[in-house]
């Protein structure tokens, strides 16, 4: 089993957000994930899942 337990999404400097992390964790059967994103909390939006 894999976990990613650093991630930074597209509000911080990543390349993706949220749901399309979860979406590949989902598929390539990551089953524990963290969000690490620099100085920034997500709108209600960003967490829509």
């Amino acid at each position: 089993m894999y976990q990613n337990l650093h991630y930074h999404t597209k509000i911080s400097d990543g390349q993706f957000n949220y749901q399309q992390i979860l979406d590949l964790c989902q598929k390539y059967n990551i089953s524990i994930v963290a969000f690490t994103d620099h100085d920034a909390l997500p709108d209600k939006k960003a967490m829509k899942i």
